[in-house]
């Protein structure tokens, strides 16, 4: 909330006298310019306003939703030409002076003694001269200056001729705070080229299809080939064939030829960090360390390479393919060991069974006819209901009473018995209703209904259940009446169980089993068994002889892969130190960032600089702006403090003129699963390359809002790249989802 002069301030609060008036201010072919719609002084700048504007435009300025980037500050004046005036502003236009000029709006009274105070800061992004007497202008905050810039340095052939080509067209990475495995980019990896033409295993001359930068001397690789350079004339290349212990083949047309070089340059940042601990080498999905092997440059001091952060690789290496490597294994192994075995075995062990089985079992079964017929069963329900309620009706009241008359499956009921009690309090006139419901007391079925009973005694009323409704286990009694008191109580039930017969056939003769089984004797086991002798090794021990040899593609024991990976840090960790560096220009920060907010990551793809400042002030719980041509961080508090009360709006016939309006269903987010903690060696681009998620810590505050709207969820505002600790991550997740499970309402008036 800007905070004005107190004299101006005083001034703008008085409701008589001067109004408040807007100046345009700029400096233009060396003449200040202060142009308002009326002539006046303005003696604390000891100059005068010239009456050049015509009309102002809207201004318009704030966020698009809000989630969404805030909007750029833009506005539009339309200007009257002085012919008169040397130079004018139809000269200044055609002179292209007005092109990108800064320009700033300020508000001021008329005989005030504080100078003008200034509101708002721009660039002329576009002139129009509609006639000899009038310039329009529209104006745009310092946005405009950044809106169509990338941050970073694009790798390109003629910067660096000799960069791998896969990595050409991408930016040099920019790491905030501490990365780890952050793949490098290869500004120095050999040049390459390729062959128009297949050669034999013996070719001794060949062409190439660009020769630029090969010399006598150097060495190229072609498939599994290294192959030395003796002279080069136009792009036909003299070699020697199969150097450093390679083989000489036949290659195919269109094949690339690489240079070999003794170091190769790969950069980490593109701009000094404080250290880099540790180099890695991936060989397909395998990643190993090679600091040893590597020299790092984290103070950006290599000589060929200032101002950069870069990695140092040695050996005869490609940047954009693995380690081929040539092994000649001379190893002999001899071995001298002789083994004598003196063991012997004696088993002595008989065995003797002499188990005998006698079954004397016999079955006798007579036979058997049971007949059951004629039986009914009529029994109470196991949990009888019980169930009662009593309650003064009022003017045309009911009272209701549900209980559960059966517990058990209904297979063999044959008819259901209830039996409900009213039970009356005062003489009145009552209607009833008796209702079978399902499990969840949903009526399925009247069973019995009365109207006009009077009967100021207990009254019970007795019925069966339908036979196709005898699943049902849940009874419903509803009493209706007019100003009574009236009890309903569910007395119970009987069941009937169905008829059952049962006939057997008859079996005349009898199966019998009578007897027992015994066995006999027992088995015994004699002997034992023995283990003599004993196992020796003599003679000498073995011994191997013979050398390993690594030849090919690999110098003083190098192995380096497709990629080199680097764990950096740097010391820019704090969100607005992050801005500024992306934007070339210092960021100021409103608010206060909770404990333990910092970036760590890296920018390593080529987007528009106010897209990245969004990105990042969404991770970070803020909004990007500009405020008086200052990139500015706004931190989003946990609760919203008045600063500023209007105590007066505008009447539009006879009506205030205040619009509200809810924010838009698309903005209500209530299920977060924030991403975080980036892996960097991954080469996936998916929601894969992220090692944690942060949830809702209290999901039973977002449960309404979930019952209200359904699940709203916008995964792509929250793939966090730049935050790894956990604390954060789980206070993003609760930050937006405190303000945006339910639509916020949003107030809109005239200002002055």
């Amino acid at each position: 909330m800007r905070t004005f002069t107190p004299n101006l301030a005083a001034d703008l609060a008085r409701t008589d006298g001067s109004g408040p008036v807007w100046l345009l201010r700029f400096t233009a072919a060396g003449t200040d310019y202060i142009l308002c719609q009326d002539a006046i002084n303005i003696p604390p700048w000891g100059k005068a306003a010239l009456p050049w504007i015509a009309s102002w435009g809207q201004l318009t300025e704030g966020v698009t939703s809000t989630l969404s980037d805030f909007n750029i500050s833009s506005l539009s004046v339309n200007m009257i030409n002085d012919p008169n005036a040397t130079p004018n502003l139809r000269s200044l236009a055609k002179a292209r002076v007005l092109n990108g000029l800064a320009v700033s709006v300020y508000i001021w009274v008329d005989g005030c003694i504080d100078e003008p105070f200034e509101m708002f800061s721009f660039m002329i992004i576009d002139i129009d001269l509609p006639d000899e007497a009038s310039v329009n202008i529209e104006m745009q905050d310092e946005s405009a200056r950044h809106e169509n810039s990338s941050p970073g340095t694009i790798i390109t052939k003629e910067d660096h001729p000799s960069a791998d080509p896969d990595d050409v067209g991408k930016i040099i990475p920019m790491p905030f705070g501490t990365v780890s495995k952050l793949t490098a980019v290869a500004l120095d990896s050999g040049r390459i080229t390729s062959i128009p033409n297949a050669i034999s295993a013996t070719a001794v001359s060949f062409s190439v299809s660009d020769a630029t930068g090969l010399s006598s001397g150097m060495a190229l690789k072609i498939d599994d080939e290294i192959i030395g350079l003796v002279s080069v004339a136009g792009d036909v290349l003299t070699v020697t064939r199969g150097t450093l212990g390679t083989l000489a083949t036949t290659h195919q047309r269109g094949a690339s030829a690489w240079e070999l070089k003794d170091e190769f340059i790969y950069a980490v940042s593109d701009f000094p960090v404080t250290s880099m601990p540790k180099a890695y080498g991936r060989v397909g999905q395998a990643i190993m360390d090679i600091s040893g092997l590597c020299t790092v440059w984290p103070a950006g001091n290599h000589p060929n390479y200032p101002g950069k952060a870069v990695v140092s690789v040695p050996g005869y290496i490609t940047a954009a393919q693995a380690v081929d490597m040539l092994v000649n294994d001379g190893i002999d192994i001899e071995d001298r060991l002789a083994i004598e075995n003196a063991l012997s075995v004696s088993d002595t062990i008989t065995v003797n069974d002499l188990i005998g089985i006698s079954d004397g079992v016999t079955v006798n079964d007579p036979g058997h006819y049971n007949p059951i017929s004629g039986l009914t069963i009529t029994e109470s329900t196991t949990t009888a209901p019980g169930t009662s309620s009593e309650a003064n009706v009022g003017t045309n009241g009911s009272v209701s009473v549900y209980a559960t008359f059966n517990n058990t499956a209904p297979g063999n009921r044959a008819a259901i018995t209830l039996t409900v009690n009213v039970i009356f309090k005062a003489s009145y006139t009552y209607n009833w209703y008796f209702f079978l419901c399902d499990d969840a007391g949903t009526n399925v079925v009247q069973i019995a209904a009365g109207t006009g009973a009077t009967n100021p005694n207990p009254k019970n009323y007795t019925f069966e259940v339908p036979t196709a409704y005898l699943h049902l286990n849940k009874v419903r009694a509803v009493i209706s009446s007019s100003n009574i008191w009236v009890g309903v109580e569910l007395q119970g039930a009987t069941r009937s169980i169905r008829q059952t017969t049962v006939n057997s056939g008859v079996r005349a003769a009898g199966v019998y089993r009578a007897g027992a089984v015994t066995k006999t004797n027992t088995v015994t086991k004699l002997g034992t068994a023995t283990l003599a002798g004993t196992l020796t090794r003599t003679a000498e021990n073995s011994v191997k002889t013979g050398t390993v040899t690594l030849s090919g593609n690999s110098v003083a024991n190098t192995l380096i892969g497709d990629a080199i990976l680097v764990d950096v840090i740097s010391p820019i960790t704090e969100p607005q130190e992050v801005i500024t560096k992306i934007l070339g220009t210092p960021c100021n920060l409103i608010g206060t960032f909770p404990a333990g907010y910092a970036f760590n990551g890296a920018i390593t793809s080529s987007r528009r600089a106010p897209e990245w400042c969004h990105e990042l002030a969404r991770q970070c719980r803020s909004y990007f702006k500009w405020v008086l041509g200052q990139p500015t961080l706004i931190v989003r508090p946990d609760v919203l403090t008045p600063v500023k009360s209007i105590d007066e709006i505008r009447l539009s016939n006879g009506v205030m003129s205040h619009g509200q309006r809810q924010t838009g269903i698309n903005d209500v987010i209530n299920t977060i699963n924030l991403r975080y903690d980036r892996d960097w060696s991954s080469t996936s681009s998916g929601d894969e390359v992220y090692r944690q998620v942060a949830k809702d810590l209290t999901p039973a505050a977002r449960a309404e809002s979930i019952t209200a709207y359904g699940i709203r969820e916008r995964p792509e505002l929250f793939r966090c790249d730049f935050v790894t600790d956990t604390a954060m991550a789980e206070s993003l997740v609760e930050f937006y989802l405190a303000w945006y499970a339910w639509q916020r309402w949003q107030h809109t008036q005239e200002c002055y």
